[in-house]
């Protein structure tokens, strides 16, 4: 360290004295007893030693104050309080964070414990996990090169204005669908919130957001030739000979999982809290082929949805395999019918434990197929399990015009303006459907 003549204690913690270079400098401590590290920094002024002129000691006392201001906040709350951060450096350290977190929940989740770590700035309840982290770090990976492109790396210097410019820049070579983009500048505002904590930043930014496009924004269809192939491939998997009766399990679920999905209309289960569960379904009264699930979901209110009778002989086939595996009073619709150690690549689980999701599994059946997208493809270009809940209002508004709009949103717990929004051209057709059905009857 720098020896200082002329030293003098303006402040706890806060000296000042003149370098050897004729320039009056801060001595800033910054000791940290909870972790013994000590980045006390010794800062320049740069105001040149005037001797025996008070004036130009006080300006640099004045200076002296306002650097050790600017350092307090950080002390204890980052490794080096005096150092420089540039936007990418604080991006990667909330990626490690937000990482370990999703980890210590789902460790958590598979030892039957309830999730701690909620994600701050998101909606309330949600949790981080790991289903959760291949889209944060692919984000954080396209946000490398947002950071570079700024005219500033200096976190503490990048202005509102400068998070704005988002939306151009990611036009420019992508082709992301509004709904990512928006995904995207919400990890900007959660990386921003992480900084604001640490006292680097003075705001919370609000960056412009893409313009939605009804068109742009709608739901890529699934045809029936495609859902018939991913019956198919997931049934003969369950049935193929010579398979370990765990694996040929897990495909029939995952058959059922489809089945269900798309013939109900209900959102694809992504935590625990959301779980299909037995106690939800009702099946078809003596003489009825229609089924009843009531969701609650994101809604506060809960809805209720019909089950198709294909989705009927699904629940039928799932209670029938739980009797012979012996976990027929499990409350999970898709439960685990085998029990797996912990292993170092995976979380081990209990028999009749909830299956969250069989997001991995569709993935994989979409490449198998030949159907998969590049990440970030447009929402209209892509399939997804959200597929398969379009499939079943796709169904409902296809083949019943008279069923009105209103109906089916209620049915599947969303809004009339959404399903329109969603399901653009399908809305015009429904609604040239019922014209043609009072035509016809007109002409009766």
């Amino acid at each position: 360290m720098p020896k200082l003549t002329h030293e003098e204690t303006i402040d706890q913690g806060l000296k000042i004295g003149v370098h050897k270079n004729g320039v009056w400098y801060a001595r800033i401590y910054a000791y940290d007893p909870t972790t013994g590290k000590d980045p006390t920094q010794y800062k320049s002024t740069k105001i040149k030693y005037e001797d025996g002129r008070t004036a130009n000691k006080n300006k640099a006392r004045r200076i002296a104050l306002q650097l050790a201001e600017e350092a307090k906040a950080r002390i204890n709350n980052s490794e080096n309080p005096f150092k420089t951060y540039t936007a990418k450096e604080i991006a990667n350290e909330w990626c490690n964070l937000v990482c370990k977190l999703a980890k210590e929940n789902d460790e958590r989740i598979a030892a039957n414990k309830k999730p701690i770590h909620e994600i701050y700035g998101g909606k309330s309840g949600s949790y981080w996990g790991g289903h959760r982290i291949h889209h944060v770090l692919r984000i954080n990976e396209i946000l490398g090169d947002f950071w570079d492109s700024l005219r500033t790396k200096n976190i503490e210097k990048v202005t509102q204005k400068d998070l704005n410019s988002f939306i151009d820049w990611v036009k420019k070579d992508y082709d992301f669908s509004p709904s990512y983009q928006t995904r995207m500048i919400t990890q900007i505002r959660m990386i921003w919130r992480y900084a604001f904590e640490k006292d680097l930043v003075s705001f919370i930014p609000s960056p412009k957001r893409p313009a939605e496009n009804l068109k742009v924004s709608s739901r890529r269809d699934l045809q029936p030739e495609e859902y018939e192939r991913m019956l198919n491939y997931a049934k003969e998997r369950a049935e193929k000979e010579g398979t370990a009766i765990s694996r040929r399990d897990k495909y029939l679920q995952f058959y059922c999982w489809l089945v269900i999905l798309g013939s109900t209309g209900t959102r694809p289960p992504s935590s625990l809290k959301n779980a299909i569960l037995w106690e939800q379904y009702q099946p078809p009264e003596e003489g009825e082929e229609l089924g009843y699930l009531t969701r609650r979901e994101k809604n506060p209110k809960p809805y209720t949805t019909i089950v198709l009778p294909e989705g009927v002989k699904a629940f039928e086939t799932l209670q029938d395999l739980y009797r012979k595996r012996g976990i027929s009073k499990t409350k999970y619709v898709f439960a685990h019918t085998t029990d797996r150690e912990d292993s170092a690549g995976a979380s081990g689980y209990v028999k009749g434990e909830a299956i969250i999701t069989f997001k991995k599994q569709f993935e994989t059946m979409l490449n198998r197929l030949g159907l998969s997208s590049p990440i970030g493809a447009p929402q209209k270009d892509r399939l997804s399990p959200y597929t398969l809940r379009g499939r079943f209002i796709t169904y409902c508004m296809e083949n019943f015009p008279q069923i009105r709009t209103e109906e089916i949103a209620e049915m599947t717990g969303t809004s009339v303006r959404m399903l329109e929004q969603t399901y653009f051209d399908h809305s015009t057709k429904r609604t040239a459907g019922r014209i043609a059905q009072i035509i016809k009857g007109k002409t009766e």
